[in-house]
């Protein structure tokens, strides 16, 4: 999960490299990544927390081994 509370980066591009792997050794701990079968991945957000609106825009994603 990646809590952007920056309001001074707001309608600036940004660069985010995450590890899946990592990710989900965080997520499912009481499993091995290694058994894991990926099937799907979403990208998601909200605004839940400011009871407003939100927008992102996504130029590219990369997934690489």
């Amino acid at each position: 999960q990646l809590l952007l509370n920056d309001q001074s980066m707001l309608g600036k591009p940004q660069n985010f490299d995450r590890s899946l792997a990592e990710d989900l050794g965080r997520a499912f701990p009481d499993r091995k990544v290694s058994d894991m079968e990926i099937i799907a991945i979403t990208i998601q957000h909200d605004s839940n927390d400011t009871g407003d609106s939100s927008e992102a825009y996504f130029k590219s994603l990369k997934f690489l081994p």
